[in-house]
């Protein structure tokens, strides 16, 4: 497992998630979340904050990922990796929406491209390949 700063994202209630990471597999790592003010504390969102508000600082916490989600270079994750370990998945592997939350430099995200097109060229899924 790695772990990597990401954003939060917000699902609203009765029927949504709350707040919560946009990835298949992590662990949300216990006095991590940030920016701590009036809204937010170490722990998570306070009840009482209105979403919009909360949304609008870009919340972020600390989460570890699976090393097969992470790509070898920038041991950030990999969406390269993530479609082909969860090709079947709607959100994950087929919804071309969907992005990282997370942000990358440009070279992370030139290296994951390239590993992409790698895997893709070499036929190969995420779990046969071995740097």
């Amino acid at each position: 497992m790695k772990n990597v700063r990401v954003f939060l994202s917000y699902d609203p209630a009765p029927n949504g998630r709350g707040y919560f990471v946009d990835l298949p597999t992590y662990v949300m790592l216990p006095g991590t979340h940030q920016p701590i003010g009036a809204l937010i504390h170490a722990d998570g969102v306070f009840p009482t904050a209105n979403p919009a508000a909360v949304m609008a600082l870009q919340p972020s916490v600390m989460v570890a990922v699976p090393d097969a989600d992470t790509h070898p270079l920038t041991g950030k994750p990999s969406m390269a990796l993530i479609r082909s370990r969860y090709s079947n998945h709607t959100r994950f592997g087929q919804d071309t929406a969907y992005a990282l939350p997370l942000a990358l430099t440009i070279a992370e995200r030139d290296a994951d491209l390239k590993l992409g097109a790698d895997m893709k060229a070499l036929g190969k899924i995420a779990t046969e390949i071995v740097l």
